[in-house]
């Protein structure tokens, strides 16, 4: 708090449930609550807090196998907050153009540790398609109760990259 209090702002939404605004993508409805958005006009930025061991970086040298697969999971979960907002039914007209981890038990120097995500750029705007595809096979595996056998794919995150791409594709 001591290192935040002159940035809240009433502003701010602050742990904003979207069960109630009818989010779907391709017949799949979705829904979570937001730590915090920053709202520039129509410029939002979605924040999630985090306890435990911060980032400094999405791609930091030396992390192990959980951590890599952690920061692929928290890119999702920043990604699925962009298509909450941008396709809910009351906030649709606001284009998130970043998103933010806030590790608030880690410190770097007299600030909390983050790492943020932007997403007007080709990468992560194709990374955002892609996820999207994956909600969706996913939702068809789940609503037809069909769960593929997973023990050909490594625990590493070329593994789950490896399983994502072939549920994309259809292949399994």
């Amino acid at each position: 708090y001591e290192l935040k209090k002159k940035e809240i702002k009433g502003e701010y939404l602050v742990e904003l449930n979207f069960s109630k605004q009818s989010v779907m993508l391709n017949g799949a409805l979705l829904n979570g609550k937001i730590n915090k958005i920053i709202k520039d006009n129509d410029d939002w930025t979605v924040v999630d807090w985090k306890t435990g061991k911060g980032f400094n970086d999405w791609d930091e040298p030396k992390q192990s196998i959980n951590d890599e697969l952690k920061l692929h999971h928290y890119r999702y979960q920043l990604m699925s907050y962009k298509i909450l907002i941008e396709n809910s039914r009351d906030y649709n007209s606001n284009k998130v153009t970043k998103g933010i981890l806030e590790f608030v038990e880690e410190k770097t120097g007299d600030k909390i540790q983050e790492i943020s995500l932007s997403f007007d750029n080709k990468e992560t705007k194709n990374e955002l398609e892609r996820f999207k595809k994956l909600i969706i096979a996913v939702y068809e595996k789940i609503i037809t109760l069909d769960f593929p056998d997973t023990t050909k794919y490594s625990q590493t995150i070329e593994g789950i990259k490896e399983f994502e791409e072939d549920l994309i594709a259809g292949t399994i």
